[in-house]
């Protein structure tokens, strides 16, 4: 049954929630993209690095299920944006 799409924001999950981070890294370990392994390899090895180093912030969708015991969560999609900018060097 599918539950719940609710958008998270990682760097809010990271300082109100930090006994969450566990379940949360193995939750990314979880998430694959048959389209690019660049990003399932990002979520999955990155994204907790760069929202730490401020280089980026990811939203990640969950899909929050219950099966009328437990509940279950799963990261369906994410986005992450860059907050620093690259500039081309000047020649």
């Amino acid at each position: 049954m599918r539950g719940e799409l609710r958008l998270n924001s990682l760097r809010e999950q990271m300082p109100s929630e930090p006994e969450r981070l566990p379940e949360l890294e193995r939750k990314f370990k979880e998430f694959h993209c048959i389209r690019d392994n660049d990003i399932e390899r990002f979520i999955q090895n990155n994204a907790l690095a760069f929202e730490r180093s401020g280089l980026a912030r990811t939203y990640f969708y969950t899909d929050d299920e219950s099966d009328g015991f437990a509940r279950k969560m799963s990261v369906v999609a994410y986005f992450t944006v860059t907050v620093t900018a690259c500039l081309p060097k000047v020649v």
